[in-house]
This record gives C-alpha cells, sequence and structure tokens, in this order.
C-alpha cells in the first residue's frame, strides 16, 4: 500500500521508497494538466547524469483544492 503524504497544495503518493533512487537523478514531470510525478533513476544505474536503463515513478503529486 503506498504511503500518502499531505502539504498545503499536493497529496504526495509515493510509489518507490527514494532509497531505491540515485540522489541526483530526481526530476518533476508533468502528468495531464493538474498532475505532476517524481521521477528518479534506480539506485547505481545513473551513470555520467543520466539514467541508463530508465525511470521509474518515486511518488504521484496530486493538487488538494484545485478542479
Amino acid at each position: 500500500m503506498p504511503k500518502i503524504h499531505i502539504t498545503k497544495k499536493y497529496k504526495r503518493e509515493r510509489k518507490i521508497s527514494p532509497k531505491q533512487c540515485s540522489k541526483k537523478s530526481f526530476t518533476i514531470i508533468k502528468l495531464g494538466k493538474k498532475k505532476k510525478a517524481v521521477i528518479c533513476c534506480p539506485k547505481g544505474k545513473f551513470k555520467k547524469g543520466k539514467c541508463v536503463v530508465g525511470t521509474k515513478i518515486q511518488s504521484v503529486l496530486t493538487p488538494i483544492g484545485k478542479k
């Protein structure tokens, strides 16, 4: 079951632990008009500034209070 964290602006639904990702590989992308996703490269697979195996969704951000 995913871990959920609520802030003033977003509901963050964690898909995988950030410990499973390389520290310098995190970035945010848009998923449609409102949602965003934090993506990362698996630990040990981020070399020379690039992910050599493809990124994974670490968490999904959904805005709170917007329609």
